[in-house]
């Protein structure tokens, strides 16, 4: 056989295991559960989709923080409308919770226009979560040990020049990572009340 064969199928055989080796353990990582995310959405797969969302207790997350950040624009005060809407935490987690796994199912991920209880901005930053006037940056950080991960993302909210932070909570689960939790909503939301103006 001839040598430049032989070092040409070699060459081969080590780009390939190198690839392969990549590949096994880029599955792996925190960063690819978005890709798995992706996937269970665009292949309308609810099972897949919560093996990589905790979507209770993100979206429990989400409101908890929303009603944190109105009481910090209070001066920790706690006005009629969040009050509710902290009463009503349950029932629009269920809501949302619905809305979401309906819109996975039919493939149109539809955030409700309304939710009986919930301001308008609120419903703007969840219209965000569907991708709707956001754009992905990158990563700025990542912090992770074998159980869990922590990614700070860099959102830029379209009719804005501010980069903003969200942090990305996930644990191990089994062989995958999950998404647990999702913070700092009040800087994102911060900036979105700002673009409309």
């Amino acid at each position: 056989m001839n040598k430049k064969i032989v070092f040409a199928l070699l060459a081969i055989l080590i780009l390939g295991a190198g690839v392969g080796f990549y590949v096994y353990n880029l599955k792996d990582t925190p960063e690819v559960t978005f890709l798995e995310i992706k996937h269970a959405i665009d292949n309308k797969d609810i099972d897949s989709f919560n093996e990589y969302v905790d979507l209770d207790n993100v979206l429990n997350s989400i409101v908890d923080q929303y009603v944190n950040y109105q009481m910090n624009k209070n001066q920790g005060q706690l006005d009629i409308a969040t009050g509710f809407m902290a009463m009503m935490k349950p029932a629009i987690v269920s809501t949302v919770k619905e809305q979401v796994e309906k819109g996975i199912k039919s493939g149109d991920i539809n955030i409700p226009n309304t939710i009986e209880g919930v301001s308008g901005d609120v419903v703007g930053l969840l219209a965000l979560a569907k991708g709707n006037g956001a754009n992905y940056k990158g990563i700025k950080s990542s912090e992770v040990n074998d159980s869990q991960a922590v990614l700070t993302l860099q959102i830029q909210l379209d009719n804005t020049d501010v980069v903003n932070d969200l942090v990305v909570k996930m644990r191990k689960v089994d062989d995958h990572w999950q998404i647990y939790d999702i913070q700092k909503l009040g800087e994102i939301l911060d900036t979105y009340l700002q673009s409309q103006q």
